[in-house]
């Protein structure tokens, strides 16, 4: 597809000139593209694995495009020391999926989420704790509270820190969605 945009015009499939191929690529791209990432780091080098865009109407929510980027990033044989994601991701449909492929992950929680059936909020009273529990769908996690913040991971032998050091690496993604971003809003401001 993006050879077809980059080269041809939408009505008369006859190859575009600069603007004229902007105006077409602006008038293919919905006002909102949502976007779900998968990318490799090793803290220096972030590398994109494989997207989806998010469609509403596909029936397929934002959910359902992790599990299949996480399932084809197990297909293409990496070995994430851990995967790590925000708090909107932290669903048990995900939880499944890395247990499956025996993937270590940490993410943040929302404070009202439960531990053994308790929300944490109620659980962890001292801003800098540690403890171990069960989330929905049985997953067995160590969360750690740093601050305000809830952290879960499923590697139960981490430490606080490792935990804190592994979720902070999250952080690589965004330089992606940034460039991302930034060719985008520069293809669609021409006018």
């Amino acid at each position: 597809m993006r050879c077809v945009v980059r080269d041809f015009c939408k009505f008369s499939r006859q190859p575009c000139k600069g603007s004229q191929r902007k105006k077409v690529l602006l008038a293919n791209t919905p006002a909102k593209l949502h976007i779900v990432l998968i990318a490799w780091s090793n803290g220096e080098i972030t590398l994109p694995l494989a997207m989806r865009a998010y469609q509403k109407k596909s029936g397929k929510t934002k959910i359902d495009l992790a599990v299949e980027l996480i399932e084809q990033a197990k297909r293409l044989g990496i070995k994430p020391k851990y995967l790590t994601f925000d708090s909107w991701y932290a669903a048990q449909k995900i939880f499944k999926a890395l247990t499956l492929c025996e993937w270590k992950f940490v993410t943040q929680l929302k404070s009202n989420r439960k531990l053994n059936g308790i929300p944490l909020k109620e659980i962890q009273r001292n801003p800098y704790c540690m403890t171990q529990g069960e989330i929905s769908g049985g997953i067995k996690v160590v969360v750690v509270r740093n601050g305000k913040k809830y952290f879960a991971g499923n590697g139960l032998e981490s430490s606080k820190k490792e935990l804190l050091l592994a979720y902070k690496g999250r952080w690589n993604i965004e330089t992606i969605f940034r460039m991302l971003h930034h060719k985008l809003k520069a293809l669609t401001n021409v006018k």
